[in-house]
């Protein structure tokens, strides 16, 4: 149903509603290093980093045309302009990587 919309839509905070943090380092967390690697598997990603994860899901849907990202830093700008010239819509990637998530919610 997702791919069959009749227009394009602005994606906002479209990865597991914010389940996900920055905060690997502080909290040794398996279950979601696990989880982040399934889905970057599923994405066809490099990293399990946040910024990869959630810019490069909605991104790969043919009907997306924009995303709203805030920034708090300049290594998140530079991060995000390195995912954005590499993204390439990928409606097998995206739908992978939709039912994941949806199990995992």
């Amino acid at each position: 149903e997702l791919l069959n919309l009749k227009s394009t839509f602005i994606a906002v905070r479209p990865f597991l509603a914010g389940l996900f943090t920055n905060k690997l380092d502080d909290q040794f967390n398996l279950k979601e290093i696990s989880i982040r690697n399934k889905i970057k598997d599923s994405l066809g990603v490099d990293s399990i980093g946040l910024e990869e994860l959630a810019l490069t899901f909605p991104l790969l849907h043919p009907k997306v045309s924009s995303l709203i990202i805030s920034f708090s830093s300049l290594n998140h700008i530079f991060n995000a302009k390195r995912v954005l010239m590499n993204i390439e819509i990928d409606k097998s990637k995206f739908l992978k990587t939709y039912y994941l998530l949806k199990g995992i919610q």
